[in-house]
């Protein structure tokens, strides 16, 4: 926006903007017309003012959080629903941090939730909350023995980068010392992620993930107790932290290191997730949010195989077992990834190699109507 002379309050711009204006004219070709433009546009503003990294964070949530027509933002987080012989299972798709006010709840979603009996999560939400438990588990799993380091196990050049790193985060490297690398990697994304959803210039508050900014699933868990609605957890939280403590020291180390090379592109790594799960763009979503596993084939393996292959027989425990003669839906709130597991590991089952296919081989066995 320009700052013109003749209006109040005036509006500013930055230098970029209009450097980017003048470009159009490459575009087509027109350079002869660069230099009159920038006088006449310059000509009509009283001064132009630098955009600062606030300002551009700012904008960010202001998009994410101001209601905007159909043409203008998709908000259609991913949701699948599989028909059993006597109910149905909505898949949903969570995302852990969310901006303050982020609108994410699409009218699909909002019929599964008012047809649904019963949420389950991931894990029970008030274990992952009590701090009593948390400090116990991760005390437990996450810290190394005494007369072990951290930085110790770092070559220098990785050392001076978590220093930085943790120095950035508001996080002294002495505190974190102790840590086990897998928590040390946890630690630092999810502080990222904090500072990313939070307000800019805030330092990053771990409390606010169950608060102002937490995510979908503490949302849809609070939503479903005030709405009295049944809850339920596929696995527990010392489960999920085993799929990190259970990593060999090597696999911990190299978690470490790649979490400390991709730190200067978190934030953008982040966006671009934010804006694929909020938009339902499955491809892009599956890209960001699964590009870098393959480093780590053990992880991988418990984390999206094995894990999910315990949730299956519970996941067709509920096609089966319908709340009343209408069918009534139950909800499940999982991580993106784990929906998609799902899906494949049904289409195994029934030896189909696509939706339709199962839904016509279900019915040859009875499953459906």
């Amino acid at each position: 926006m320009l700052a013109c002379r003749h209006r109040a309050p005036q509006q500013v711009t930055d230098a970029e903007v209009l450097r980017e204006i003048l470009h159009r004219y490459v575009a087509i070709d027109r350079r002869d017309a660069i230099g009159p433009a920038s006088d006449a546009l310059l000509g009509v503003v009283d001064e132009v003012f630098p955009v600062e990294r606030g300002d551009v964070e700012r904008a960010r949530n202001l998009v994410l959080t101001t209601p905007l027509s159909a043409r203008e933002a998709k908000v259609a987080p991913a949701l699948w629903k599989i028909e059993g012989t006597h109910g149905r299972v909505w898949l949903f798709g969570s995302f852990h941090l969310l901006p303050k006010g982020m609108i994410w709840r699409s009218p699909a979603l909002e019929a599964a939730l008012n047809e649904a009996q019963q949420l389950d999560f991931e894990v029970d939400m008030d274990e992952a909350q009590d701090p009593e438990r948390m400090g116990t588990l991760v005390r437990a799993l996450g810290f190394l023995p005494p007369g072990e380091s951290l930085h110790r196990m770092l070559a220098v050049e990785y050392r001076r980068k978590l220093d930085a790193t943790l120095a950035d985060l508001g996080l002294s490297p002495e505190n974190v010392d102790r840590m086990r690398p897998w928590l040390a990697a946890l630690t630092i994304t999810s502080l990222a992620a904090l500072r990313k959803t939070g307000k800019p210039g805030d330092r990053p508050d771990p409390s606010a993930g169950t608060g102002e900014q937490g995510g979908a699933d503490i949302q849809l868990w609070n939503w479903a107790h005030d709405n009295n609605r049944q809850r339920g957890a596929l696995e527990t939280v010392e489960s999920q932290l085993h799929i990190f403590a259970d990593l060999t020291h090597g696999e911990e180390v190299q978690y470490l290191i790649v979490t400390l090379q991709q730190t200067d592109s978190l934030n953008d790594d982040l966006d671009k997730l934010l804006r694929a799960w909020r938009s339902g763009d499955l491809k892009r979503l599956d890209r960001e949010l699964n590009g870098d596993t393959d480093h780590f084939p053990q992880m991988r393996d418990a984390l999206l195989t094995q894990r999910h292959a315990k949730w299956v027989p519970q996941i067709e425990q509920m096609l089966a077992d319908g709340r009343s003669n209408q069918g009534i839906a139950r909800q499940l709130v999982v991580s993106l990834d784990t929906v998609k597991k799902h899906v494949s590991h049904v289409l195994g089952k029934l030896g189909a190699a696509s939706r339709t296919e199962a839904i016509a081989r279900a019915r040859q066995l009875g499953l459906i109507p």
